[in-house]
């Protein structure tokens, strides 16, 4: 393969690393749980590393905070949320029912787009809303529908949404503010997952757990060699390919978890489940095309 051909894969295989690690990631998270280190206790350790670690790639691009400081604070909202709430997700709830339900972005994504940016709604924009929102009423109902009315949307699915709508935000964010800096993209990213995590652990008023050092290693190691490498590689590979070609890629997180959440934790998921998230994948599709087809004109 010549150069020119490996340069062309890279970003390719960037993208399905970052998916692999995003999807699989209840795993580990499930992990530190067990050992004792759980909910927003665990967003905020492992964010505080991130923070750290970030902080000298971000404090060389600080000349821009200034000028971009709106769209950090927006940043460190809405993509500290998107995070935190993902994680909490993560540990409550079931792996690819989470993953469904965050996929429902580019619902948020259009009507976001639509209110903030004066984008229009067209006839494959509407469609693809349509067909995520009957996927959603799919996965989100119960076995027998005479329960519809006893059967409310747990605390991980309400996450699991929120999740999807402020990483939505997110992406309009950064639309908006093009000059910043990658790195002040993550670390304000990472900033906020650390103060919002922190936020919730004081409404709760709860105390450090007492573990021992070697979780506390475990954690900076897969802060250090996961959480960041997966922000990394897919801040890598969206910025060296079409929009909507690496919106498809990333989509390979819902069969990365899938497989995982099956093999490693024995979750099954209904036929029904499974026709609503073909559906909820189906109108991702829509949308990524949808932007693959922009960029080209």
């Amino acid at each position: 393969m010549t150069a020119r051909g490996r340069r062309a894969w890279l970003p390719v295989l960037a993208l399905l690393l970052g998916a692999t690690l995003w999807g699989i990631m209840w795993w580990p998270l499930r992990h530190f749980e067990g050992a004792g280190l759980a909910g927003a206790w665990l967003a905020l350790a492992m964010y505080a590393v991130a923070v750290a670690v970030a902080l000298p790639w971000a404090w060389r691009a600080r000349g821009d905070w200034r000028m971009h400081w709106h769209v950090l604070v927006l940043l460190m909202l809405l993509g500290g949320w998107t995070n935190v709430a993902f994680t909490l997700a993560m540990l409550e709830g079931q792996v690819v029912r989470v993953l469904l339900l965050f996929y429902l972005a580019p619902v948020w994504s259009v009507l976001g787009a639509r209110l903030f940016l004066a984008e229009p709604v067209t006839w494959r924009r509407g469609l693809g809303v349509l067909v995520a929102l009957l996927g959603a009423a799919l996965v989100l109902a119960p076995e027998h529908l005479a329960d519809l009315a006893d059967a409310p949307l747990s605390r991980a699915d309400w996450l699991a949404l929120s999740s999807g709508i402020c990483f939505a935000g997110t992406n309009i964010t950064l639309r908006a503010g093009q000059g910043l800096a990658d790195a002040s993209r993550a670390w304000a990213v990472w900033l906020g997952c650390t103060l919002i995590a922190a936020l919730i652990l004081a409404g709760q008023d709860a105390a450090l757990p007492d573990l021992p050092l070697s979780v506390f290693l475990q954690l900076f190691l897969f802060a250090v060699s996961w959480l960041v490498v997966a922000t990394l590689v897919v801040q890598y590979g969206v910025t060296r390919m079409e929009v909507g070609r690496s919106a498809l890629i990333l989509l390979f997180e819902i069969v990365a978890g899938a497989v995982s959440a099956a093999w490693l934790a024995g979750e099954t998921i209904s036929s029904r489940e499974w026709f609503g998230g073909l559906l909820i994948v189906g109108a991702a599709v829509l949308e990524a095309r949808r932007a693959e087809d922009s960029s080209r004109d």
